[in-house]
């Protein structure tokens, strides 16, 4: 945890420091103060913003928000970039490190700019870790409702968790905005950040240049209920794709037949497995067919991951060992208890923005065969039983119609924010293009594609892209 010591400047230096396009002087300058960059580039100028948490209460408590520019390398900004995380409940400067690697050319032109998610770090951080430390209990279940129930009762000393979803952050974003005194920007969201990125389209529509949305999770898509089907139908087309191959397909030429054998075992009782944490030490857990689900879901995020899956899926039928799925279910599920995502935000956004929108009647119809079955639906309304929030209003989950240029980015494997979601939201972007990635998962906007995307940053346009990397097709790793 990064804890920052605050001071004042005066407001020239301010806006000098942000090497921002400022016209105006700020109106209130001791909302916005500057403070030491530590974790970000040399060149960044960090600042606290700070905001109301509850805008519709003007004598509600305040909250800091943390912010990073990092300047145009020109030193001649256009309209700046704006990141969006994702999880949700990831932290914004999370996505320092990979953008300003991928995206030179526009981030040559334009400055980057970082606005923290209300929530996902300090000061005021709603990160809910588990109370246990011991690898096993993360098996048999994602959450734990007594550790959510705690969590909740803590945080309410200090914070009001209905004031943590997406509305709440697209009206700091707007808000910061106007303190750093940027008219005009480029939105890049990631996975849950492009919901982010339409919602502030929508409330912002002037302020928009264009839009990069990678990984599209649309705004009425009641999350987690579709994450079963798109398991299944990402795990098919690596079946597809692992047949059309010579090598693959004659490495593995029983791969479906081999999943189902895993399932099977899994559906009469769960298996003992055996493998080393991340420190080393030897662990022992019973891994149930939601454990392994999972784990095949969290490996169809990665490029490199789904490369390795039919020989890990034939492994497991043929040996029974399920060691790397155990691995890699424990890392996905350690991660929302350990701090790279906020767990009281991601609840925040889940609890109101998706689960009251599931409708209890459909769920087994949506689920029924599939490999993940009812497990996230079931772990997530029990987890919102114990975190309760307000719903947002049914407007609010509307599609978003814009005639700005939107580059729409999916990977072909993705089980979370596969092609289907992208193409249900471009129905009402006029102006968009969407690419889909043959050989991504969750991780289709950098690789081979980073370029193009570097490139629309840049002129905040789709035309003129050079896409043809995103046909290569994903090479399965053989014997």
């Amino acid at each position: 945890m990064l804890v920052f010591s605050r001071y004042f400047v005066l407001l020239l230096v301010i806006l000098g420091a942000a090497a921002t396009s400022a016209s105006n002087p700020l109106e209130t300058p001791s909302r916005l103060r500057s403070t030491p960059c530590r974790g970000a580039p040399l060149e960044a100028k960090c600042f606290w913003a700070t905001v109301p948490e509850d805008r519709a209460d003007p004598d509600s408590r305040t909250i800091d928000l943390w912010v990073v520019i990092v300047p145009a390398r020109s030193g001649a900004s256009a309209e700046p970039v704006l990141f969006f995380p994702g999880g949700p409940g990831q932290a914004t400067k999370a996505l320092m490190g990979s953008s300003l690697r991928s995206y030179r050319e526009a981030l040559a032109r334009r400055d980057a700019v970082y606005i923290g998610q209300r929530g996902t770090d300090y000061p005021n951080p709603l990160h809910c870790r588990s109370l246990s430390t011991e690898a096993t209990r993360f098996f048999g279940r994602l959450f734990d409702a007594r550790e959510i129930g705690r969590c909740y009762r803590e945080t309410v000393q200090h914070s009001d968790p209905n004031l943590y979803g997406t509305p709440q952050y697209v009206e700091d974003l707007a808000d910061v905005l106007d303190l750093l005194n940027y008219r005009r920007v480029v939105l890049w969201g990631g996975s849950g950040g492009t919901r982010t990125a339409l919602a502030f389209l929508r409330a912002q529509p002037d302020r928009v240049v264009a839009a990069a949305l990678l990984g599209v999770s649309p705004l009425d898509f009641a999350m987690p209920l579709p994450f079963a089907g798109f398991v299944d139908r990402a795990w098919q087309r690596v079946v597809d794709e692992c047949g059309a191959q010579s090598s693959c397909r004659e490495a593995y030429p029983n791969l479906d037949a081999s999943l189902d054998m895993v399932r099977r075992r899994l559906e009469e009782q769960s298996v003992p497995v055996e493998f080393q944490d991340l420190a080393g030490s030897s662990v022992t857990a019973e891994m149930s067919l939601a454990d392994f689900a999972y784990a095949l879901r969290g490996m169809l995020y990665g490029s490199r991951t789904i490369a390795r899956l039919p020989g890990l899926v034939t492994r497991a039928a043929r040996t029974g060992d399920l060691s790397t799925f155990a691995l890699l279910h424990f890392s996905r599920s350690r991660s929302l208890f350990g701090g790279a995502v906020a767990l009281g935000v991601h609840l925040s956004v889940y609890c109101s923005e998706d689960v009251p929108w599931i409708e209890p009647a459909l769920v087994d119809g949506a689920v029924r065969g599939t490999l993940l079955g009812r497990y996230l639906v079931d772990e997530y309304s029990a987890a919102c039983g114990e975190w309760p929030v307000e719903p947002v209003a049914a407007a609010w989950r509307e599609p978003v119609a814009s005639d700005v240029p939107v580059l729409l980015v999916s990977g072909y494997f993705d089980p979370s924010t596969p092609d289907l979601a992208a193409e249900s939201v471009m129905k009402r972007l006029s102006n968009s293009r969407h690419v889909v990635v043959r050989s991504a998962g969750h991780d289709a906007g950098f690789g081979c594609l980073a370029p193009s995307v570097d490139r629309f940053l840049a002129e905040g346009s789709h035309e003129n892209l050079d896409t043809e990397c995103a046909l290569e097709p994903r090479r399965f790793l053989t014997p």
